[in-house]
């Protein structure tokens, strides 16, 4: 399950769901996660329906703990006392909603837009009869992000397969220069590369 940071702070699972695994729902709530058996993260999206199965009452909570000891189960729930829980901000709940409206941004790019969700659900896909893992797509994504518009159209046009070799070799290429943080494409290493794979295909 991926998880991403909003710039508010929030954590959320992909596309602004709810943290609990599995759960479909968009965070609606904010749940501060500082006892002693707090996650790595420290405020947490959760849906309002998790909330209430998560996040029990003193009391609920030790019947829980108690039937767990007995039955040796683990109870995969809170002590609601011990957490701050509140509705989303306005800024929190807008960037909750863009993140919920990836999808229709990556269907309005078509390909480089699966790309992008192979990297935000962690998922290997087909493309176009192309087996995409993640590491592949993830270079993808990050050369096209550092392209110029002109580099970006004629990207676009290399095939599946050439687009993740270039992309990959761009970021080996990047990664291996001191200082390597996030990606940067010099655009004169682009422009050579593109050439080149564009005369291997015309030949």
């Amino acid at each position: 399950m991926s998880f991403k940071t909003l710039p508010c702070g929030l954590v959320v699972a992909v596309i602004g769901r709810c943290c609990r695994e599995l759960c479909p729902n968009a965070a609606e709530f904010c749940v501060t996660l500082e006892s002693a058996h707090a996650w790595s993260y420290k405020h947490a999206g959760y849906c309002g329906e998790c909330i209430e199965e998560l996040f029990l009452s003193p009391e609920d909570y030790s019947k829980c703990v108690g039937s767990w000891i007995n039955n040796g189960a683990g109870p995969g729930v809170f002590n609601r006392e011990l957490y701050e829980i509140r509705p989303l901000t306005d800024a929190e709940a807008a960037e909750v909603a863009y993140e919920q409206a990836a999808p229709s941004r990556w269907e309005a790019e078509g390909r480089i837009g699966v790309y992008r969700r192979i990297v935000a659900f962690d998922i290997p896909e087909t493309v176009e009869g192309v087996r995409v893992g993640t590491e592949a797509a993830r270079c993808v994504v990050e050369v096209y992000n550092g392209l110029s518009p002109a580099h970006r159209q004629r990207f676009g046009g290399l095939g599946v397969h050439q687009q993740c070799q270039l992309a990959e070799q761009l970021v080996a290429l990047e990664s291996a220069r001191p200082g390597f943080g996030r990606v940067r494409v010099p655009q004169h290493h682009a422009a050579e590369q593109l050439a080149a794979l564009e005369s291997a295909s015309a030949e």
